[in-house]
């Protein structure tokens, strides 16, 4: 099974965000035009302190998850992002996670920039394994992704760099797909999401 949306047809309205029909809360969403080797472009503004911009594929922030669980499944999520206006006072929450409207989700597996830096993060009822390495986020165009070999070996990437892997703490629960950002001061913080594709072998 193939899950792949590159927002050409991203609108502004919950249920017609993309092709799969992403919803959201908080703050500013607009469709950008796109550019070299990245059409179809949601952008996603928190534009004052604490206030958490959300955008998630599901039924409800909080509730009826797209995904019974990840916990064992083998899989590979990509995620195509740029910060427009990266600094230490954004914070950004990108992967998957029981809850996108929480700050952090009591479970998830994700990726995490929260002091200028990114991480990988399996967390289950609120306790966190992180990748043991981590990249500088910058302003341009980087493709993230969370690859689970199917014994809960999750490894981290971004671009061709692997940032870790992690084996515990990978939660066992529901969880849906979700893009957050932060702005932690009273400066608006920018996330342009360019795609996401999530890829698992599944018996029809």
């Amino acid at each position: 099974m193939t899950l792949t949306d590159d927002f050409f047809a991203a609108g502004t309205t919950n249920g017609t965000i993309g092709e799969l029909g992403w919803a959201f809360t908080g703050d500013n969403i607009a469709k950008l035009v796109g550019q070299a080797a990245h059409p179809g472009i949601l952008q996603r503004t928190s534009t004052s302190n604490a206030v958490l911009a959300e955008t998630w594929l599901g039924h409800d922030a909080n509730a009826a998850q797209a995904f019974a669980a990840l916990s064992g499944v083998a899989f590979r999520a990509a995620l195509i992002i740029k910060i427009e206006n990266n600094s230490a006072t954004t914070t950004i929450r990108m992967g998957f996670a029981d809850d996108a409207s929480a700050a952090p989700p009591n479970n998830g597996v994700y990726f995490e920039n929260t002091t200028g830096t990114w991480t990988g993060v399996a967390r289950s009822s609120s306790m966190s394994s992180t990748t043991s390495s981590s990249t500088t986020a910058d302003n341009v165009f980087h493709t993230f992704q969370i690859v689970n070999d199917g014994a809960n070996n999750v490894s981290f990437w971004d671009n061709d760099m692997l940032l870790g892997t992690v084996t515990s703490h990978v939660p066992g629960g529901a969880l849906l797909p979700f893009f957050d950002i932060q702005s932690n001061n009273a400066s608006s913080k920018s996330m342009d999401i360019d795609a996401f594709q999530f890829t698992m072998t599944v018996s029809r």
